[in-house]
């Protein structure tokens, strides 16, 4: 699926010119239709799918968290105004004791002034640092697998849709043929009827094939009409009048694996299971980081600025002495102030909160533990089913070969008895549906086939180019 996307990608292109001329010249002066390929569709949705848009941006947040995760390891650095209290002192530099002899009220036994200037914080030692890193930079990996899943399901979704709409087609042509044999048949009956060399039945049961021929070709227009908004829909395209004609397939490709070797594949490609494993590793690094919050922390603090002292005193009221506090304002009350401190803390007591918090990360753990187990088990299975599948798809198609051959021969004794007047027009009819049946039911095995065989490549997580025989 990876060659794919990379292989499409060399041709956008020459695509985005081939995909204008069918959207700017699809009028009826140009009236032949742009063949489309299937790696062209394929191309297309990835450029315009509003879903993996949406998955990108899903990247774009994880490497963002990654970078705000990393940002621990700078240092804080804020502009900050904030109070500072000073103790008064004596003639003699002797702290003055509180009025109340017992303790220091702010503003009354102490004077309230300003800090300006710059402060840092540095995270010295942070416990929880390294593994919010790792589960960050694991995150922007699960993201990413989160993503090619959406592609691959995408380009899964793409290929459907074209193997239906080739069906589709070829649907309603075999019936608009069939319309227009059974409207000769109705033509060539009231000749001989008229001429007396066929009974009056044959007119009738002719008219009757007709209108059930022109019921089935419309239900046959219909259904390529929605399966065609399908395929445009899961290209991304909102516009339905866009005329194109898919290419047809020429040979059907086979495994060149086991389905042992299928198993293997999948457990390193499949995306589903990747996205698990992934999951149940961030995981565990949660139940860390929630462990270490019982860890102490160190932080270094620094500041550096102008610091005014003594701008506040008993609390005065500043619009009472208003030149009072001008007076204090001056630069000469403002001094140089650098303050270097380390800061620890280690919590003690939370309610309970922190264990509780590593109780839930290790149930989520245990949980994608499991969900990792059930995801290897459906996919497994879906490889086992779609396996067996492929391989009863191929026998639908060797003997849907065989009922066609027959049908044709059957048909041809058909329209020679009929012509001789030994058999009726209802035997001729019930041959002619028997082929169309059987190019029907080979057709369909076939696309049938191509579909379970996509469906398969999007489950190992490889395209059918790798697990395909060359």
């Amino acid at each position: 699926m990876i060659i794919n996307t990379l292989k499409f990608s060399m041709k956008i292109n020459l695509f985005i010119i081939s995909i204008s001329l069918l959207f700017f010249f699809s009028s009826p002066l140009h009236s032949e239709l742009r063949n489309i390929s299937l790696d062209e569709c394929i191309g297309v949705a990835i450029q315009n799918h509003p879903e993996i848009k949406a998955s990108d941006e899903d990247t774009n947040i994880a490497q963002a968290n990654y970078a705000m995760a990393k940002s621990r390891n700078s240092p804080n650095i804020n502009l900050e105004m904030k109070t500072v209290e000073s103790q008064f002192v004596d003639q003699d530099g002797r702290v003055v004791k509180p009025k109340n002899g017992v303790v220091s009220i702010p503003g009354q036994d102490t004077a309230i002034g300003l800090f300006v200037g710059p402060t840092l914080i540095y995270n010295l030692i942070d416990p929880q640092r390294s593994e919010a890193i790792d589960s960050a930079r694991s995150a922007i990996d699960l993201a990413k697998m989160k993503a090619f899943k959406v592609k691959s399901d995408i380009v899964l979704n793409v290929k459907k849709n074209y193997y239906y709409y080739l069906f589709a087609r070829e649907n309603r042509a075999k019936r608009e043929q069939l319309v227009d044999k059974f409207q000769s048949k109705l033509q060539k009956a009231k000749l001989l009827v008229k001429n007396g060399q066929r009974p009056g039945l044959d007119v009738s049961k002719a008219e009757v094939d007709l209108a059930d021929a022109r019921l089935e070709y419309e239900k046959a227009k219909n259904y390529e009409s929605v399966i065609k908004s399908e395929l445009l829909s899961s290209m991304g395209i909102m516009d339905e009048d866009i005329e194109f004609s898919p290419v047809m397939v020429d040979k059907l490709p086979e495994l060149r694996f086991d389905l042992k070797k299928l198993y293997q594949l999948s457990e390193g490609n499949n995306p589903d299971i990747k996205i698990s494993q992934m999951t149940k590793d961030i995981n565990q690094l949660n139940v860390s980081m929630a462990r270490s919050a019982h860890y102490p922390s160190v932080d270094f603090l620094g500041a550096l600025g102008m610091k005014n002292t003594k701008l506040f005193n008993d609390w005065e009221n500043p619009y009472k002495y208003p030149e009072s506090y001008q007076e204090k304002l001056k630069g000469e009350n403002w001094e140089k102030s650098i303050n270097l401190g380390i800061s620890a803390k280690l919590n003690l007591w939370s309610g309970g909160g922190i264990d509780a918090k590593v109780d839930s990360k290790i149930a989520e753990f245990n949980k994608s533990k499991y969900l990792e187990r059930e995801i290897l088990i459906k996919v497994r299975t879906s490889i086992k089913n779609y396996f067996q599948t492929i391989n009863e798809y191929k026998k639908q198609i060797d003997l849907s070969l065989l009922v066609m051959d027959n049908s044709q021969k059957h048909l041809r004794l058909a329209q020679k008895s009929y012509e001789n007047g030994i058999s009726t027009q209802l035997e001729l009819h019930d041959a002619e549906m028997t082929l169309l049946k059987s190019e029907l039911n080979y057709i369909k095995a076939g696309y049938d086939y191509l579909i379970i065989l996509a469906r398969l490549s999007n489950i190992v997580g490889l395209g059918e180019e790798y697990i395909c025989k060359k």
